[in-house]
């Protein structure tokens, strides 16, 4: 793999339009089949905007030519993982992209001391699949219907690298699984759902609240940020996805805060979604459910997405109940991603679809 002798660096100013070809290229013909594990177009656009924790970059043949684009997103400087995304810029260089992912692996995992890498690809994309076992990764599950390919949706199958030498702990209580089991709980729970309150669009007005929220969080504080919480990277959670924030009101007091959801469209081809939901330690399991189940209903039904999926912490047995009770699957489990309480944690992928129905129990 590594006889190429690819070079991953920072792209130049005039290598810029090769990252607006990869965005146009998904825009006009909206097509994976020459893509390598960057497979939405709302990824492509990250290429182009990257935020504070998104590393672009290019990789260079030996003799100067660059052949592909990597995007590590969602960098963790805490529990030292990364999400990665490649693109070989010459169609169907199967090969090539091998060896790019090679160089990705080695950048992100010997020379910047990552102790986890992960990413995403095609469940049709067999090719893919060979490429990266090859190298060491390992299939933690499958999205089902969570990738749009020539003309409908397939499943995208979550891949995951450790750093050699991390020792994986196999000795977690399983996630709970969700789908039929927690179907009769999301049915029970649903009359309850609009008596306490609605989803509104957040409001800057609702910032102190949120941001209190957030300094009240045990996990948050700890983990995350062990000594304060930036109130910039709050601010730029809960606005910087613009009519995607979502606040529980309560009936007759829009200022009655007590729950806030969002809603970041991850696949706007495929109308896939992430929701990330919270709720104050007052509000029980019974109400967390039925106001959960509401903003399902919101983003399959009101903003007629396909998908929506949510990354719910192998410790947190609450929220697991949560996304259960609503009717949502466990898909795929990221293994060793959180890091809490001097060991590692794996994060469940919940999953739900409009054409699975919770309180029916199966496929419409």
């Amino acid at each position: 793999m590594s006889r190429l002798h690819l070079k991953l660096r920072r792209p130049l100013a005039e290598e810029q339009p090769l990252f607006a070809g990869c965005r146009r290229r998904r825009h006009l013909v909206n097509c994976l089949e020459d893509d390598f594990l960057l497979w939405s177009n709302a990824q492509a656009r990250a290429l182009l905007q990257p935020g504070p924790d998104s590393i672009p970059l290019v990789a260079a043949l030996p003799d100067g030519t660059v052949c592909g684009v990597v995007e590590f997103q969602d960098w963790d400087r805490v529990n030292l993982n990364v999400r990665l995304c490649c693109e070989v810029l010459q169609a169907r260089n199967r090969g090539l992209a091998r060896h790019l992912l090679a160089a990705a692996a080695e950048y992100a995992l010997v020379d910047r001391g990552l102790r986890r890498l992960f990413g995403y690809q095609p469940e049709t994309e067999d090719w893919a699949l060979e490429a990266a076992q090859a190298l060491g990764f390992e299939v933690e599950g499958v999205l089902a219907e969570a990738c749009f390919t020539q003309g409908r949706h397939v499943g995208l199958r979550v891949m995951g690298l450790m750093a050699e030498g991390r020792a994986r702990r196999r000795d977690d209580p399983p996630l709970l699984p969700g789908g039929g089991e927690g179907a009769a709980v999301a049915a029970s729970n649903r009359p309850e759902a609009e008596a306490g309150g609605t989803w509104r669009l957040y409001q800057s007005g609702d910032f102190a609240v949120v941001l209190r929220w957030f300094l009240e969080d045990d996990f948050y504080l700890r983990v995350q940020h062990p000594t304060s919480v930036p109130e910039d990277k709050v601010r730029r959670l809960v606005e910087g996805h613009s009519g995607r924030t979502w606040i529980w009101a309560a009936n007759g007091d829009p200022s009655a805060i007590e729950g806030i959801g969002i809603i970041l469209v991850t696949d706007d081809f495929g109308r896939v979604a992430r929701i990330d939901a919270r709720f104050p330690h007052s509000v029980d399991d019974g109400q967390a459910c039925s106001r959960l189940e509401a903003l399902v209903r919101l983003g399959l039904g009101t903003l007629n997405l396909h998908k929506i999926h949510a990354h719910v912490y192998g410790f947190d047995r609450r929220a697991q109940a949560w996304y259960a009770g609503a009717g949502f699957r466990l898909e795929a489990v990221l293994r060793d991603q959180v890091y809490k309480d001097a060991r590692y944690f794996d994060v469940g992928i919940y999953g739900r679809s409009a054409a699975w129905t919770p309180a029916g129990g199966g496929e419409r």
